[in-house]
């Protein structure tokens, strides 16, 4: 994908998707592991969506 003035929606919503909902399907799929271990990590660092990854990542900060 190019610039952002340069991609279509559905370019940029398909980045967004897989950035933001694959990083929530993902931390789903893994945190009873997470939780019985007391311990792990989540990195989600993308670019396009970095907002809304640390505020997903804030978010579960608080709640595991």
């Amino acid at each position: 994908m190019g610039a952002v003035g340069e991609a279509t929606v559905s370019e940029i919503e398909a980045v967004y998707r897989t950035n933001v909902f694959g990083l929530l399907n993902v931390t789903r799929a893994v945190l009873p592991f997470m939780r019985r271990a007391i311990s792990g990590k989540i990195i989600g660092d993308y670019a396009d969506t970095v907002g809304e990854v640390r505020t997903i990542a804030a978010g579960l900060s608080h709640s595991i």
